[in-house]
C-alpha cells in the first residue's frame, strides 16, 4: 500500500519532542509535533494518524482532557493513545489515563527498545487495518458489481425467453411464407425460362434481320454507285465530273461500313483497322497515281461504333482525296501517310488520333480550312464537330491534318502496312 504512517507527538517541551523523534527515528514514520492539547486537536484535522504519543502535564489543557476530547470525535476515537509522563506511578493517575482513552501508560525515563517495539506493533496493526479496509471496500465494490450482474442476467434471461418465444413464432410464420414464396418462385422460373427461350428466338430473328438490313443498305448504296457511274459517262465537264467522283467516294465509304457490319459478329460496332484499310484500297483504285505517289498506312486495331466509323471514314476520304488531287501536281512524286492511334484516357475512354500527312506542295498561304467554301472541307469541319474532336493543320514539308477525339475502345496493337509504292524511275 506504501501509505505514510503518521505519528502525532504531543508535549509542551521541544526537547522531549526531539527525544521521541530521535528514539523512533525511521523512514517508515512521518512525525507531526504539537506543543499543546489545542494544537494536537488542530493537527488531527490535517491527516489520518496511526498513533498519538502524548505527555500528561501540559498547560491550559492536560493530556487527560485532550485524550477525552479526541475520543469524543467519531473520526479520531479509534486512534490509539500512549501517555508518556514523568509523574509517579500512582494507580490513580494510571487508571485516569486509561479511563480517558489511552491504551498504555509509560513512565519517564522509558526504555527505548520497549517504546520502539510498542510503536512498531501499533504501526503494523495500523497497516493491516488499512489493508483490511481496502479489501473490504474492494469486496463491497465486487458485491455491488455482482448484484448488478445478477440483476442484468435476470433481465437478460427474461428478455431471452420472450425473444425465444417471438423467434419461434416468426420462424413458423417465415417457414410458411417461404414455402408459399418457393412455390411462386418455381412457377416464375418456369415462366422466365419460357420467356428467355422466346427472347432468344426473337433476338436471333432480329440479328438476321439487322444483317439483312445492313446487306440491303450496302446493296442499295452499290446500286447508287452504279447509277452514278452510268451518269458519269454522260458528263463531259471535267469540274462537274470531279465533283461527281467525289460524291461516289463518299457513298463508297458509307457502303463499306455497312459491308463491314454485315460481316461482323457485333452488328453495332466496326473493326476500325479493317475498315480504314478497305477504304484506303478503294481510294487507291479510284485515282490514277501514275506510279508517282507512295501510300503508307499505320492503324491500331480497335472496335468502334458506327457513329464513329462513318464520320472517320468520310473525313479520311475527303483528306486523302484532296491530297491525291492537289498535293502532287504535274505527276510529281510524293508520299501520303495515314496513321490512326489510341491512348488510354479517364474512365476507360481512349483518345484517338487520326493523321493524314503528305509531302506535297502544301496549302496556299493564308488558306483557312475552317472558312473554306469547298464542300469537302465543309464536310470535314462538320464531322469533326460531330465527333466532339479537334482538327489541327501543319504546314511544314507539305500538309498534315491531325484529328483528335475520344471514345470507348478496347486495347489495340499497332501494325504497319504499305499499300502501294511507285515504280522505280531508274
Amino acid at each position: 500500500m506504501n501509505q505514510p504512517i503518521h505519528v502525532l507527538l504531543v508535549d509542551d517541551r521541544e526537547s522531549n519532542l526531539l527525544t521521541l523523534q530521535a528514539v523512533l527515528g525511521s523512514p517508515r514514520y512521518t512525525f507531526v509535533k504539537a506543543k499543546s492539547g489545542a494544537e494536537a486537536l488542530q493537527q488531527l484535522q490535517t491527516a489520518d494518524f496511526a498513533l498519538i504519543l502524548m505527555d500528561v502535564q501540559m498547560p491550559e489543557m492536560d493530556g487527560y482532557e485532550t485524550a477525552r476530547r479526541i475520543k469524543q470525535n467519531p473520526r479520531w476515537q479509534h486512534v490509539p493513545i500512549i501517555f508518556i509522563t514523568a509523574m509517579n506511578k500512582d494507580p490513580v493517575h494510571v487508571f485516569r489515563g486509561y479511563d480517558s482513552g489511552a491504551i498504555d501508560y509509560l513512565m519517564k525515563p522509558f526504555d527505548d527498545y520497549v517504546l520502539r517495539s510498542k510503536v512498531a506493533v501499533i504501526a503494523d496493526l495500523y497497516e493491516r487495518n488499512l489493508k483490511i479496509q481496502e479489501q473490504q471496500r474492494a469486496l463491497e465494490l465486487l458485491n455491488l458489481d455482482l448484484q448488478r450482474e445478477i440483476r442484468e442476467r435476470q433481465y437478460a434471461e427474461a428478455a431471452l425467453r420472450v425473444a425465444h418465444r417471438e423467434l419461434e413464432q416468426r420462424v413458423r410464420e417465415r417457414t410458411a411464407a417461404l414455402a408459399a414464396s418457393n412455390d411462386a418462385l418455381h412457377m416464375e422460373v418456369i415462366e422466365r425460362k419460357r420467356a428467355e427461350e422466346r427472347l432468344q428466338g426473337s433476338l436471333k430473328e432480329k440479328e438476321v434481320l439487322l444483317k439483312e438490313i445492313h446487306h440491303r443498305v450496302k446493296n442499295n448504296l452499290q446500286i447508287i454507285l452504279s447509277l452514278l457511274n452510268l451518269q458519269a459517262d454522260e458528263i463531259h465537264d471535267p469540274l462537274a465530273l470531279e465533283k461527281f467522283k467525289d460524291s461516289q467516294a463518299r457513298v463508297r465509304s458509307m457502303a463499306l461500313v455497312h459491308e463491314k457490319l454485315y460481316q461482323s459478329q457485333d452488328l453495332g460496332r466496326v473493326d476500325l483497322r479493317g475498315y480504314i484499310e478497305g477504304l484506303a484500297s478503294t481510294l487507291i483504285e479510284s485515282y490514277d497515281l501514275h506510279n508517282s505517289v507512295c501510300f503508307s498506312l499505320s492503324v491500331e486495331e480497335g472496335i468502334v461504333g458506327i457513329d464513329i466509323a462513318i464520320p472517320c471514314g468520310l473525313i479520311l476520304n475527303e483528306l486523302v482525296s484532296n491530297a491525291l488531287k492537289h498535293a502532287f501536281p504535274g505527276n510529281r512524286q510524293g508520299e501520303i501517310i495515314v496513321t490512326m492511334s489510341a491512348e488510354p484516357g479517364e474512365a476507360g475512354r481512349r483518345f484517338y488520333t487520326l493523321v493524314v500527312k503528305d509531302n506535297g506542295v502544301g496549302l496556299p498561304k493564308g488558306f483557312d480550312i475552317r472558312r473554306s467554301e469547298s464542300l469537302g472541307l465543309c464536310v470535314v469541319n462538320a464531322l469533326t464537330e460531330q465527333l466532339g474532336g479537334r482538327m489541327e493543320v501543319g504546314r511544314e514539308g507539305g500538309t498534315c491534318f491531325t484529328l483528335t477525339f475520344r471514345d470507348l475502345v478496347p486495347a489495340a496493337r499497332s501494325v504497319k502496312i504499305d499499300l502501294y509504292e511507285p515504280a522505280s524511275t531508274d
